[in-house]
């Protein structure tokens, strides 16, 4: 059997970023994420920020605190407690759909706060009561207000002084208007394919004050467990996948959207130095997190082993890397989790497999795949469909009928 594997290099793979977020995923939910509604707040900055924010590391974190401070303080006042404390995971993405400079955060908030009574151990979860619109125009409002407040004691009046952008600002900044910066299109904007624009309904629990967006219509119930792993893996995603790529005639690179855009964009048409421009501008500076703590689920929160899930002190798939336990899943675990495929087990005989060569050269595995009589190029995307339940009168099948977590962490 041929197993397809990732390349474990750094940068923009599809293959890489996929295994990232998986494992990732996995780690966040069986370790880190307690058993309580999770809701994620959607917080992305205005235009005139967005650039400052993607080139400076340390007032983006800054900004996130305001951010994060503002969610907990509503979430205290909405549950009627002074001093009770919170908690989040928050994912950091500089890109947007069309591959352009959009730096936002995706905040998994545990929509709820945890009390602690005197004497007695532990903390008493209290859940949220049902969030609303004027809820998420306070918060939105607040976040303006706070953050405003933070530039203008942080950043000084820069005059004729100020240092020239560096290359990769210049292509952040060519990125985040969507026009060419190197080559005979410089300056120009990025070339689009599409039909005619589409009405935006502005959905529910989505407010807009100064320029910043928050949106917080989205919570997965504490039973949810593969939902909230899916929402982590949506979180920690690449900019691209391999799909989305497409060779048009004349040697431009077509990048189709996962959806239309409201102008009716379907396809960018880009040359390739236009790609690589695009592609360098989301590189992110060595030591820049993309995954932060906050609250009760802080490394270092006085409170966090009260409230995350239960552990053994042993599981197998840990690595010690400098000194620190880090979790690491095999790519036979991945597969399972993912895309539930016992790679290892012989439907057959039901035995044990096991791993006989790692082909790393593409002529090589073309070559195998072609003698095995196996396709060697991407299948063609079929157009959506519903599902067959409707036409064959077939009961809807049960939503998580497949338990993808690890046998350790079941």
């Amino acid at each position: 059997m041929l197993v397809a594997f990732s390349c474990r290099q750094r940068g923009v793979c599809p293959s890489c970023a996929a295994r990232h977020a998986a494992e990732s995923a996995a780690w966040l939910v069986d370790r880190v994420l307690p058993q309580a509604p999770i809701r994620q707040w959607t917080l992305s900055p205005p235009f005139r920020l967005r650039l400052l924010l993607a080139s400076d590391g340390e007032l983006r974190r800054r900004v996130l605190d305001e951010c994060q401070r503002t969610v907990f303080d509503d979430l205290r006042e909405r549950c009627g407690t002074h001093g009770a404390q919170c908690g989040s995971v928050v994912f950091y993405q500089s890109f947007g759909s069309k591959l352009n400079l959009h730096p936002h955060w995706h905040a998994l908030a545990v929509d709820g706060v945890y009390t602690s009574q005197p004497g007695k151990p532990g903390s008493d979860f209290v859940e949220a009561p049902p969030l609303r619109d004027q809820d998420v125009i306070r918060v939105a409002q607040r976040i303006a207000q706070r953050v405003q407040a933070l530039l203008d004691r942080l950043l000084p009046h820069t005059g004729d002084d100020a240092e020239p952008p560096g290359a990769q600002q210049q292509l952040q900044a060519a990125s985040l208007a969507n026009v060419a910066s190197l080559g005979e299109r410089a300056g120009r904007r990025t070339r689009r394919s599409g039909g005619e624009p589409n009405e935006r309904v502005e959905p529910a629990l989505c407010a807009v004050a100064d320029g910043w967006s928050v949106h917080a219509a989205r919570r997965i119930e504490r039973e949810r467990r593969l939902d909230l792993e899916a929402e982590c893996r949506y979180g920690l995603r690449g900019p691209l996948a391999l799909w989305q790529l497409e060779e048009l005639p004349g040697g431009r690179i077509g990048f189709h959207l996962k959806h239309a855009a409201p102008d009716g964009t379907e396809m960018l048409v880009l040359e390739p130095l236009e790609l690589l421009e695009k592609l360098a501008a989301l590189i992110p500076k060595p030591g820049e997190h993309h995954i932060h703590f906050f609250g009760v689920l802080a490394a270092h929160a006085a409170r966090r082993a009260e409230v995350i899930p239960l552990r053994g002190d042993e599981e197998p798939g840990t690595a010690q890397l400098g000194g620190r336990t880090r979790r690491r899943l095999s790519w036979a675990q991945l597969l399972r989790r993912v895309f539930a495929l016992e790679i290892l087990l012989c439907p057959l005989c039901g035995g044990q497999r096991r791993v006989i060569a790692a082909i790393e050269k593409g002529a090589v595995a073309k070559a195998i795949l072609e003698c095995l009589g196996l396709p060697t190029e991407l299948p063609p995307r079929a157009a959506a469909r519903g599902p067959p339940q409707g036409e064959l009168d077939f009961a809807p099948a049960p939503r998580d009928e497949f338990d993808q977590r690890t046998p350790e962490a079941a």
